[in-house]
């Protein structure tokens, strides 16, 4: 089962599989929740957040790290947001495609989870990597 592979005849028949494919890749891909809530367990500064203070003192930094939560809680809830889109637009192509490819969607669908199950380890991975980098800068 490892090297299965689809063939369609036309494009026609490709197109649903594709979309699906490329929807729920999308989806998945929206791993910066889990990226920006660790990010924000840990209390790790990241590279996209530029907040600059004057003073050394004890409120400026509390107001510094106050302003970089804020900043991470508004990215989390705009991947959420983003999240939603993608979520309705997958179930939509679910839909289409059940009835395109009528008896044969359940294999199908095993597959793409299949496939995209690889993509999504190597991701997950280079997250974790970078964590570990963020963590170091940080712990400096």
């Amino acid at each position: 089962m490892h090297g299965e592979t689809l063939k369609f005849v036309n494009s026609q028949q490709a197109k649903p599989y594709n979309i699906y494919k490329n929807t729920k890749l999308k989806l998945l891909k929206n791993s910066a929740i889990w990226f920006n809530k660790i990010c924000r367990e840990h209390q790790l500064q990241l590279r996209y957040i530029n907040i600059k203070i004057k003073g050394r003192k004890q409120q400026d930094t509390k107001t510094a790290a106050n302003a970089i939560r804020f900043r991470i809680n508004q990215e989390i809830k705009f991947h959420y947001r983003r999240k939603q889109r993608f979520d309705q637009q997958l179930y939509q192509t679910h839909l289409k495609c059940a009835h395109h490819y009528y008896g044969t969607w359940q294999n199908i669908q095993t597959l793409i989870d299949r496939q995209l199950k690889q993509i999504m380890e190597n991701q997950y991975q280079k997250l974790n990597e970078s964590l570990s980098v963020i963590e170091l800068k940080n712990a400096r």
